[in-house]
């Protein structure tokens, strides 16, 4: 290992879905490029997680990011184009998702222990999806 090596960690994902690539003390960073999951023809997931906020920070392409209010299950839905450069934070506890393109790349900042045994996941109504999908084509 070079001294420069020691010094700085470089990571990088190129393909598909979400992947962490750096941990350090409490926190991950991780990479998320565009997979199937997170077009528009899939939209039906919703999830959120009961310990951490998670940043999201759009690097490239087209990203809209959901957020839904309620506690058991989503309610009402809104709907953020994301712009590049741009720090989104989904506070802990609300209701989340994002749609993507092919070409979209976000970096995603949560607890690193975030896990499907501290998060919950729900089904959108058919008219939540409307209203998502309405956002989408209007841009």
């Amino acid at each position: 290992m070079t001294v420069l090596e020691e010094m700085l960690q470089v990571a990088s994902h190129a393909g598909e879905g979400y992947r962490p690539v750096i941990y350090f003390g409490a926190w991950r960073v991780a990479l998320l490029n565009d997979a199937p999951e997170f077009r528009p023809e899939a939209l039906g997931k919703i999830e959120k997680h009961l310990l951490t906020d998670e940043v999201f920070v759009l690097v490239g392409g087209k990203g809209l990011l959901i957020v839904a209010d309620g506690d058991d299950a989503p309610g009402k839905v809104y709907c953020t184009w994301m712009e590049p450069g741009k720090v989104y934070n989904v506070r802990q506890g609300v209701w989340h998702w994002v749609l993507t393109e092919r070409v979209t790349k976000m970096l995603i900042v949560e607890n690193r222990d975030t896990s499907v045994d501290n998060s919950r996941y729900a089904r959108l109504t058919p008219v939540q999806i409307e209203v998502i999908l309405a956002s989408w084509q209007s841009r």
